[in-house]
């Protein structure tokens, strides 16, 4: 018998829903040093939450049953997490997933063409959280690259992010 869990992703707000069909869409990155954060709107209207970014989830947990009011309860001071793994299809053939993850219900309301995302950061020393990154959705984006890039398969046909080869 399958199992059947049906998530939903009511977020779509890092642009307003009046904007169709770009190829990417990128937004500032928060770098302190092993922790990738972002800033985002949520709800209607939206309020601003500080994200974590999480490649190896593909949940987004931001609050839960109340409204939100800025706290220093969270994780690690944030907000809460934003998951960009991909759907574990392969992991559990009982389980059906039908997602709304964060590049999925972008992708499918035309906000971006490729189901992608790129991380794109100046490396630093400090602890101390600084904007010099960029979070691009739907691709990546060539003036951020210095030097060569390299592309690595990210699902290895049995396990996500465990086996990772230069094409």
């Amino acid at each position: 018998m399958k199992t059947r869990w049906i998530l939903h992703f009511p977020i779509c707000v890092l642009l307003s829903q009046s904007i169709r069909v770009q190829s990417k869409v990128s937004i500032p990155l928060t770098n302190a040093i092993n922790l990738f954060t972002v800033s985002i709107g949520i709800g209607d209207p939206s309020t601003i939450h500080h994200l974590v970014i999480n490649t190896g989830s593909l949940v987004t947990w931001c609050g839960a049953i109340t409204l939100y009011i800025p706290s220093p309860v969270g994780f690690d001071g944030y907000d809460g997490l934003m998951g960009l793994n991909a759907v574990p299809w392969e992991s559990n053939p009982n389980l059906i997933i039908e997602t709304q993850t964060v590049m999925v219900n972008m992708w499918k309301r035309g906000l971006i063409q490729k189901n992608m995302f790129a991380v794109s950061g100046k490396p630093t020393k400090s602890m101390k959280p600084e904007n010099n990154g960029m979070m691009t959705f739907g691709g990546y984006e060539p003036s951020l690259i210095i030097g060569e890039m390299y592309w690595y398969d990210c699902y290895s046909g049995r396990w996500l992010w465990t086996e990772f080869k230069p094409k």
